[in-house]
């Protein structure tokens, strides 16, 4: 979503993403199976929001963000039989910036996040 104002520029977001893979790792006698030498199964999944305004003041254009961020990781041992392992991390980054516009296709900027 995007909006303009009077007062700048609003934009606000989301994003998802979801992975999972498997990994196999097989002993073997003349290509024939012996034995599994290591079996995992894991996945990653992240999600986000974030907003944005942004306002020019004379020549300089003032950025203020901010985005939240989940994201949990899981992992299975196939071979042990034992439990997941899991961990889920939320982060919290706030953005701050100005940028100077000098002339023509010139600018100087400056961000923190």
């Amino acid at each position: 979503m995007h909006g303009s104002a009077a007062g700048g520029d609003l934009s606000v977001g989301a994003s998802g993403r979801y992975d999972a893979v498997g990994y196999r790792l097989l002993g073997t006698e003349a290509r024939a199976v012996q034995d599994s030498e290591a079996i995992y199964d894991g996945s990653f999944a992240a999600a986000a929001v974030f907003t944005r305004w942004r306002r020019l003041v004379g020549p300089v254009v003032l950025d203020l963000g901010l985005r939240w961020d989940a994201l949990h990781y899981r992992s299975i041992n196939g071979l042990t039989g034992g439990g997941a392992l899991a961990d889920t991390h939320r982060l919290l980054s706030p953005k701050i910036g100005a940028r100077y516009l000098i002339g023509g296709n010139f600018a100087i900027a400056a961000s923190l996040s």
